[in-house]
């Protein structure tokens, strides 16, 4: 009788933990559809995706036969998860394909150091990019930005955000001329993004320079429910500057190449929300952190673009400057 009764409980468990995988995976493959409010509330499954996802294709491999086809279902449900850590394929550049280098970083304000600011100038130069994108700009009190255009010279053409903000400001400096600049800054806190359109050649494509809500992880991390509510509190705020800015790109006359800290892992609702209008050119295998903190496995700063802009080599840049890699670029622009 014990063990009879043990077996009813196994089965039970059992029932219940698969049945517990099929709604996770369920919810992950739904995650860019619902609401931004809701899909923030669901952060920890975004952030668990690989775990979930590894399970899953267990049970459908091994699991029990009647179960097998409900998780390779939900398994295909979420190809566009699978999906975000598959590498973009490769282009070779031809002669009816303009390159562009681009690159893209956030420079944690150099550090509030000249001297910094100077060595990862220097740096920037020798990767010789047609157009770079910067984030966490320092303030004009501490580093001017007269000091930064005098340390990359050769970028004739370039646009900040138009209010000096204490921290996390932008900049997008530019061989190509640039026809024309806006922003979005939101009000309450220092995120913003701003674009350029840029006339590459005879093409113009919209730079999108990208600075949204941080995650609220630090090297320090507390536990528990606080660490919870400051999680799921600045997802809520960083998915609703998504829906404005997937609104501002789906808007734009031209091409879109978008660059910067998304503070979102690739199964987070920014960046799935984001492929559903553009590719993923910064995805690579293995997959690579570009956030040097927390052991450096989490990578939230992307390089995206319009169909038609396709990535001849993309690589991250490891430099003792930042809290963050490096990102470049060489995108293919069909004319």
């Amino acid at each position: 009788m014990p063990s009879s009764n043990c077996s009813t409980t196994m089965r039970s468990c059992n029932r219940i933990f698969r049945t517990a995988i099929l709604l996770l995976t369920a919810i992950l493959g739904m995650l860019p559809y619902l609401p931004a409010t809701w899909a923030a509330h669901l952060l920890p499954v975004s952030i668990a995706a690989l775990p979930i996802l590894g399970i899953t294709l267990l049970l459908t491999l091994f699991g029990d036969k009647p179960w097998r086809w409900a998780h390779a279902i939900s398994l295909l449900f979420c190809l566009p998860v699978i999906g975000a850590y598959i590498p973009h394929l490769r282009h070779h550049p031809t002669a009816d394909h303009p390159t562009l280098s681009i690159l893209s970083w956030n420079a944690a304000n150099f550090h509030v150091k000249r001297d910094t600011m100077l060595h990862a100038t220097r740096y920037i130069r020798q990767q010789q990019p047609g157009i770079i994108c910067l984030q966490e700009r320092p303030h004009d009190i501490l580093i001017h930005w007269s000091d930064i255009r005098t340390s990359l010279p050769g970028y004739r053409y370039a646009t900040r955000n138009s209010r000096e903000d204490e921290v996390l400001n932008l900049a997008i400096l530019s061989q190509y001329p640039i026809l024309a600049s806006g922003e979005r800054i939101y009000e309450g806190t220092y995120n913003k993004y701003m674009w350029a359109d840029v006339r590459i050649n005879h093409d113009t494509v919209r730079i999108f320079n990208v600075h949204l809500q941080t995650t609220g992880m630090r090297k320090n991390l507390g536990i528990g429910k606080t660490l919870i509510r400051r999680l799921v509190g600045n997802a809520v705020i960083r998915n609703h500057q998504t829906d404005d800015l997937c609104h501002d790109i789906a808007a734009s006359p031209h091409p879109v190449i978008l660059c910067g800290d998304l503070n979102d892992t690739p199964s987070g609702y920014p960046v799935r929300r984001l492929r559903r209008q553009l590719h993923d050119l910064s995805s690579q295998w293995p997959l690579q952190g570009t956030y040097l903190h927390l052991g450096g496995i989490m990578k939230i700063d992307y390089i995206m673009a319009s169909p038609g802009i396709t990535v001849a080599d993309y690589h991250l840049h490891d430099t003792p400057w930042s809290d963050h890699k490096i990102q470049q670029a060489t995108l293919l622009i069909k004319q």
